[in-house]
Formats: structure tokens, sequence, C-alpha cells
């Protein structure tokens, strides 16, 4: 049987003028049987319809702040660096997939850009805008999880990890403040931060706010994670 490919998009360092890539994305495709593809850097239609049909799922990956003008705001002085090539390339990715009902999983900006996609909206910085003694930006070393999220019951998560709440790790100054149009809430924070949404009409579209990706080998939950994403990949 063909290994599954996934689509994962670019992280990108402007200063450096280079694409790179945290191993944890790759490794956790490849430990359930897939090949990780990095996509271009590129919001050109054609390059990327050379590309995603032969994809069989798709990981949007964190990153620079989503671009407020995706959901119908002006760019805030908390707002941080934004990349447009980058948001333009998620959004025809994300909109390709949903039409083909691929499966995504969103981790972190990918959480919150499919929430925006989906007509959802966003604090551009939780600190300023809702304040809160949770540690939604862990400070390094990552190594230890930074709060507790609870898990949604009679929700897909709370069927696939079989547990109503989980600690996490966390690093995100932006998250969903409200949700968009035929999305799930998932799992929330203590603070009431929407911490996993997912596509109510398709087989796999879902987001995390929090980092599997760091401890999949370890975590079953996180391990759990990637395994329904890339089974949904088959």
């Amino acid at each position: 049987m063909r290994k599954p490919i996934i689509g994962v998009l670019p992280l990108i360092d402007t200063q450096k003028e280079s694409i790179w890539m945290l191993l944890g994305y790759l490794e956790g495709i490849e430990s359930h049987g897939a090949v990780p593809v990095i996509l271009p850097f590129t919001e050109s239609k054609e390059e990327l319809d050379a590309i995603l049909h032969l994809c069989d799922g798709f990981l949007l990956t964190g990153g620079q702040d989503v671009n407020p003008k995706l959901h119908h705001e002006e760019k805030s002085k908390f707002c941080d660096e934004v990349i447009d090539t980058l948001n333009n390339e998620f959004k025809y990715v994300f909109y390709y997939t949903y039409k083909e009902d691929k499966a995504i999983l969103g981790i972190c900006r990918g959480c919150q850009i499919i929430n925006v996609f989906m007509h959802g909206n966003m604090y551009q910085d939780l600190p300023a805008q809702k304040p809160s003694d949770i540690a939604h930006h862990q400070k390094k070393p990552y190594v230890k999880e930074s709060h507790q999220v609870n898990i949604t019951k009679d929700s897909y998560l709370y069927d696939l990890l079989k547990t109503d709440k989980m600690m996490v790790k966390s690093i995100h100054r932006q998250a969903i403040k409200e949700p968009g149009e035929n999305l799930s809430v998932q799992a929330v924070s203590a603070d009431g931060i929407i911490e996993s949404i997912k596509v109510k009409d398709r087989k796999f579209i879902l987001g995390v706010q929090w980092y599997p990706e760091y401890n999949f080998k370890q975590n079953k939950y996180s391990h759990l994670l990637f395994k329904a994403f890339i089974d949904n990949c088959l």
C-alpha cells in the first residue's frame, strides 16, 4: 500500500530569507507511516496546483501572526510580523483541502487560521486583550506542559483521546476569540480560551492550539492526534 503524502506548510525566517522546519512536525508524520513534503513558499496557484493533488493531507504549521485583515480588523500595535504571501498560501491550501475533503491538522497558528478562514475572529494579543494567570506563552525550556485544557464531552476529540482534560505545551500570543461558521469547539482552557476546533462537515479538519509535535514520543494524547490525522489521510 502506498504511503500517504502529507504537505507541510513552510516556516519562514524573513531575517535569513529562508525556509526552515521543526523536526517534530516531520517526525510526528513519519512515525505513523506517512511521508512529509515541505511545500514551497509561494502564493502562485499554478505552482501549488502542481503539487497539492499529490498530497493526501496537510499540516498547517505555526509561525508568524495571522494578518488581522483576514478577519476584518485593523492591525493593532500589539500584532507582530505578518507575511502576506504565507497567509495567501495557507488560504489557497485550506480551501483546496476543504473542497476535496482531504485531512488537515492545524497546530497553533494553523488552528487559528482555520478559524479565520471559516469566518471567525481572533485576539491579536492575549496579554493585552484578555490577560490571564494561565501561561499561554510559556518560557523556555519547553520541557514541561504549562497548563490544562478541558475537552468538550461528546466531541470528536473526547472520543479520540478518551479523556476530558489534559496538560499541554503552550507558546502563543494570539488565540481564537469567536469560533467561525460550521466549527465545533473541541477544548477550552480554564480562562475560556478556545484550544481546539473541528470543521463539522469534513472528515478531519482539526485544529489544536497546543504543540503535540514537541512530545508525541512520550505523550499518548499527542501520539493519538498524529495517528488520527494520518489515519484520515489513507
